[in-house]
């Protein structure tokens, strides 16, 4: 019988076989280069294979349904593509692993890249973002080098000479290798939950009418679970019940409308797990109702600072307790320079000492009026805020605005995965921290200026996701715009029908 360490050692002596040397990736083409790994792949992936059936060890299953690719026949656009709005990575099984048979590098796309992105973001310290969405882009290759890194596979260099960043032989022999050596039960015995949510359109007037498709499971527990889908308008609560028994995935598509304007949070909950999409509608908010006296749920509505030069950045604190019955309505803050935005609301757990916190960016010099306001009961809060203009320098010396960390650009566009048959797009973007940004279709879609999150989640500053169905073919420009309203950066679709 082959010992744990004989078929470890064996294993690696292998890997170390089929490195491919710096010289020789500068003295062989690209193409020649790919066609190699893949074959030296294919043949180390077989050999992994034998020496598993030897011990008796089997790889863990994977989970293929689902999300998958995100082709379409009937969209076409220019620059590759990356992530589904509102995707999470949930909790996938500890024993799942990708089973690779090909080469994966920046720009790949397939279930393997997905497969690969649930094996990583099984380690937050190796892929804190759990993005899977079938395509390798940025933040997949710099998750596979900190799991390179980790596990000592290489550490430097890049993807064309070293390896690094590229699932090539010897990253995805070291994968197989951990997945079929450690310990764990299977995915049949895991009752951890997942699941991420894809939301078609995510803006327009009221009524707006938008398609919700929760898909749960995506961990392949057996043991089943019942998810929550909350609209964030006070409507009825969908529940989406996983039997026990059923590993697979479950997708279910909701047609839900939003018949005033607002800024809603859409939530998919069940367990620790929580995934969340934001659909901004414009139009009159809810009418008030005097004949029913509802008592407001907020204690408190205060910003600091006040006062400032341009560009001033202010934090809004209000209180609003989770729990509160559904009449109690929804709020929103308008922070009086055109941007809206839903505030927080505390935890059921949460003994709500601390305010929630809402930051804005006002980039222009004025005096601005911001209003919290309750769906039914209008203005229950407001502050006055004076941004002041730059005091000219003594110096000759033009006085420039502070730079804010991160930059704005479009990263990418991809056709949009829709099971209603919609043609779309789904961007992937960055803007710098705490920064008000604008996202124009193209397609005259009523713009809305968002404040980006205060904490950065990638060397580009905020990364995000949006997608968009078009109505008609054609030609668009997706155009990101600052909070002013210039144009940042831009790329081209083509819609056909």
């Amino acid at each position: 019988m082959m010992t744990m360490k004989t078929y470890i050692a064996g294993v690696f002596a292998i890997i170390s076989m089929l490195v491919v040397p710096a010289a020789t990736y500068a003295q062989t083409s690209e193409a020649q280069v790919i066609s190699a790994l893949e074959a030296q792949t294919q043949a180390l992936l077989a050999k992994v294979a034998q020496l598993q059936a030897q011990l008796g060890v089997q790889d863990g299953g994977s989970n293929t349904s689902g999300f998958g690719t995100a082709a379409a026949t009937n969209v076409s656009a220019t620059g590759a593509g990356v992530g589904t709005y509102g995707t999470t990575g949930g909790t996938v099984d500890s024993s799942a692993c990708p089973n690779i048979g090909r080469s994966l590098k920046k720009g790949a796309s397939g279930d393997d890249v997905r497969r690969l992105q649930q094996f990583l973001a099984e380690d937050p310290t190796v892929y804190p973002e759990a993005m899977v969405t079938g395509y390798y882009g940025a933040l997949t290759e710099a998750a596979v080098r900190r799991w390179q890194a980790k596990y000592q596979v290489v550490s430097s260099g890049t993807p064309e000479t070293t390896g690094y960043g590229v699932v090539g032989p010897r990253t995805a022999a070291a994968i197989a290798l951990l997945c079929s050596t450690r310990a764990g039960g299977s995915a049949n015995s895991n009752p951890s939950v997942g699941g991420y949510i894809q939301v078609s359109p995510i803006s327009g007037a009221a009524p707006l009418t938008t398609n919700v498709t929760a898909t749960v499971n995506t961990a392949g527990s057996c043991a089943g679970a019942t998810y929550t889908l909350d609209f964030g308008d006070r409507t009825t609560v969908q529940n989406i019940p996983v039997s026990t028994g059923n590993c697979r995935e479950v997708a279910q598509t909701f047609q839900h409308t939003y018949q005033y304007g607002g800024v809603y949070q859409i939530v998919l909950s069940a367990g620790g797990h929580r995934t969340t999409a934001t659909v901004q509608v414009s139009g009159p908010l809810p009418p008030s109702n005097p004949t029913t006296p509802t008592t407001p749920q907020v204690s408190s509505f205060s910003v600091s600072p006040n006062a400032g030069v341009a560009p001033l950045q202010s934090v809004f604190y209000t209180w609003i307790p989770a729990a509160r019955p559904a009449s109690a309505g929804s709020y929103q803050i308008n922070f009086g320079d055109g941007a809206v935005v839903q505030p927080p609301f505390c935890s059921q757990t949460d003994t709500c000492q601390t305010p929630g916190q809402s930051a804005h960016i006002y980039a222009n010099p004025g005096t601005y009026t911001a209003q919290l306001i309750h769906s039914s009961l209008g203005v229950v809060g407001s502050a006055t805020i004076t941004v002041s203009s730059p005091t000219p320098a003594a110096t000759t010396t033009p006085t420039t605005t502070p730079a804010v960390t991160g930059s704005y650009g479009i990263i990418s566009i991809m056709p949009l995965t829709s099971t209603t048959g919609d043609a779309g797009v789904t961007t992937a973007f960055s803007v710098p921290v705490c920064a008000p940004y604008q996202l124009d279709w193209g397609d005259g879609t009523p713009i809305s200026t968002i404040i980006a999150s205060c904490t950065p989640n990638s060397s580009l500053g905020v990364t995000l996701e949006a997608s968009h169905a078009y109505t008609a073919a054609g030609s668009y420009t997706v155009a990101l715009r600052d909070g002013t309203g210039a144009v940042r950066s831009s790329a081209g679709v083509s819609i056909s029908l």
